[in-house]
C-alpha cells in the first residue's frame, strides 16, 4: 500500500523536528564543554596568581634575628629586644620604610588569611581576599617617631604606648585585620631597648 502525501508531509516534518532537536542538544553540549574548559583554565591561572601574590607578601618579611647568647629576638635597626619566650607567638617583621617604624606579623594569623585566599575558586574571589592578606601582613605597627602612625592605607588604632629605657616611646597600633592581634600585643609589652 502506498503512503499518502499527507503521511509523507507528517513524516518529513517529524524528521526535521528530530534533526533540529538533535542539533539543539549538540549545541548545548558544546556550550557546556566550553564552559567547563574555561572554568578549568581559569582555576589553573588563578592558582598561579595566588602563588605570585602570596610570594609578594611574604618576600618583604624577615625573621627576627636571635641573639645567640640570650636567645632574645632583636630588631637591630630599631635597637629593640624581645624576650626569649617559647609561649610567644611566632612572628616576623618588616621595616616600615623608615628608621622609626616596624610592623610585626603573626605567622599563624597570616597563614590563616592566606588559606582563605587559597580557597577562593575564582580570580574575583582571590582579589577580594587579597586586601585581608595585605592587612594581616601589617597587623601591628610600632612607631618611635611620633604619636601619629606612618602614612598608611590601613585604619590604625593606637593600642598602647611603652616607654623604653633609652627614653624612646613606642607607639603600638593595630589595623583592621580580622584575626586577633592580642598575642602579639602581649608579647610586645615585654619589649626592651638596647
Amino acid at each position: 500500500m502506498a503512503e499518502s502525501p499527507r503521511h509523507k508531509i507528517i513524516a518529513s516534518r517529524l524528521l526535521v523536528g528530530v534533526l533540529i532537536s538533535i542539533l539543539v542538544l549538540v549545541l548545548i553540549a558544546q556550550a557546556v564543554f566550553i564552559r567547563v574548559l574555561f572554568v578549568r583554565s581559569d582555576q589553573a591561572q588563578t592558582q598561579d596568581i595566588k602563588n605570585v601574590l602570596i610570594d609578594a607578601v611574604r618576600d618583604i618579611e624577615s625573621k627576627l634575628p636571635v641573639d645567640a647568647l640570650t636567645g632574645r629576638l632583636t630588631v637591630p635597626s630599631l635597637r629593640i629586644l624581645l624576650p626569649a619566650d617559647p609561649s610567644a607567638p611566632s612572628i616576623v617583621y618588616r621595616n616600615g620604610g623608615d628608621t622609626q617604624t616596624v610592623w610585626f606579623v603573626s605567622v599563624s594569623n597570616q597563614n590563616q588569611a592566606i588559606a582563605n585566599m587559597r580557597s577562593a575558586q575564582t580570580l574575583e574571589g582571590v582579589f577580594s581576599q587579597l586586601k585581608t592578606v595585605q592587612v594581616c601582613a601589617r597587623q601591628v605597627e610600632v612607631s618611635f617617631d611620633s604619636a601619629e602612625p606612618t602614612d598608611s592605607s590601613d585604619k590604625l588604632t593606637l593600642k598602647s604606648t611603652k616607654k623604653l629605657a633609652d627614653g624612646r616611646t613606642a607607639h603600638i597600633y593595630t589595623n583592621e585585620c580580622p584575626i586577633g592581634a592580642e598575642p602579639i600585643l602581649r608579647y610586645l609589652d615585654k619589649m626592651q631597648s638596647f
